[in-house]
Formats: C-alpha cells, sequence, structure tokens
C-alpha cells in the first residue's frame, strides 16, 4: 500500500485549520529520489487540499442556511420546503 493517499487523507483532516505550511515528506528523501516524487506532498498539493476543504465548508453553511430556511417553512406548512428537507436528509 502506497503512503501517499494515508497522507494525502491525513492531510485533508488538517487542512482546514491551516496548519500544514510547508512540504510533508518523512524519512528525509531528497528532492531527485524515486521515494520523493512518488511520496512527499508538494506545496502545490497542500494549497489543493486546502482549496477543497475550504470549498467543502463553504457548501457546507450554505446547504445549512437553506436546511434552516426550509425548516422555518415547514412550520408554516409549506408543501414544497418538506420536499426540500427530504432530498438534504435523504441517505444514499
Amino acid at each position: 500500500m502506497s503512503v501517499r493517499p494515508v497522507i494525502l487523507a491525513l492531510l485533508l483532516l488538517v487542512a482546514a485549520s491551516g496548519e500544514v505550511k510547508a512540504n510533508f515528506c518523512h524519512s528525509g528523501a531528497s528532492p531527485g529520489s524515486h521515494w520523493y516524487s512518488t511520496n512527499c506532498i508538494t506545496d502545490l498539493e497542500i494549497q489543493y487540499i486546502q482549496e477543497l476543504a475550504r470549498e467543502r465548508n463553504f457548501l457546507y453553511r450554505k446547504l445549512r442556511d437553506i436546511e434552516a430556511l426550509c425548516l422555518e417553512e415547514v412550520e408554516e406548512e409549506n408543501p414544497l420546503a418538506g420536499s426540500v428537507l427530504d432530498v438534504i436528509y435523504l441517505n444514499e
């Protein structure tokens, strides 16, 4: 199993906090080595992961806003709001 997917997954978890700032490469591999090119995370990859985390957070906030609006409308017996909430709460 490659270390790279595990590292990417871990970085995605901490990317939103902004704690990841530099190249992530353990075992002291040099930039020209095969290990470095296949298992090290570059600044560009970190930026991409942080951008994904920002986009995820943005979309989550939007969805929460839609949910709040629909919950208000459901109290007023709006059938469209109920249908939207059904879609939001639908499990795959």
